[in-house]
């Protein structure tokens, strides 16, 4: 295990070197993130959280808390303060990623990749398989992150991609439809709901 360790550290190191210091914009934290900062030494300068959807479901105070518990893991790996920003729109993100020089955005499920690569952004795209899997036991996880991330930064996810054409519906409801999809979604649900009157009897 510990020849392992070592070997891991090398390779990493090699990686943090390229990669220490690179501004990247966040939409939460979980496994891959976690790496980013803590182990290749990136710099979170935007960080975005969307709580359209949790805001049914818990307390402004418990959101609250969630957003201290990830800028005080920040606040162990780096010294400057991310730029926060709650339920922004995509126009807003865009606007915070120029501002900060963003080299990379991880985007989260609530907001697609495309809106932020149609506009330059290199995006890191994150293969749940890899990282979530039976593929990310032991070491494997740290190196399959970086060489993404190495990947992503160089011949990521461009600026042409087809569906970066797409226009987005800009609602909360449905963030990650266009607007036929979105009107088609509305349409399900109204009559899914619908109560049919009763017949007049006679």
């Amino acid at each position: 295990v510990s020849s392992r360790a070592n070997e891991a550290t090398l390779r990493l190191d090699r990686y943090r070197k390229r990669m220490q210091g690179v501004p990247i914009a966040l939409q939460g934290i979980t496994a891959p993130e976690v790496i980013m900062i803590r182990d290749l030494g990136m710099k979170c300068k935007v960080l975005t959280f969307r709580f359209t959807r949790e805001r049914g479901n818990l307390s402004n105070s418990t959101l609250k808390w969630l957003e201290k518990r990830v800028l005080r893991f920040l606040s162990r790996h780096q010294e400057e303060e991310p730029e926060v920003l709650i339920d922004p729109t995509i126009e807003e993100e865009l606007r915070a990623f120029a501002k900060n020089d963003v080299k990379l955005v991880m985007p989260s499920a609530l907001a697609h990749a495309c809106s932020y690569a149609g506009s330059g952004f290199p995006v890191f795209v994150d293969r749940y398989t890899r990282y979530h899997g039976h593929g990310s036991i032991g070491f494997r996880a740290a190196m399959d992150v970086a060489e993404d991330v190495s990947q992503c930064l160089n011949n990521g996810v461009g600026s042409n991609t087809l569906l970066s054409l797409v226009r987005y519906s800009d609602s909360n409801a449905w963030p990650r439809f266009n607007e036929q999809w979105e009107n088609l979604a509305e349409l399900f649900q109204e009559l899914w709901y619908y109560e049919v009157p009763h017949e007049p009897e006679g």
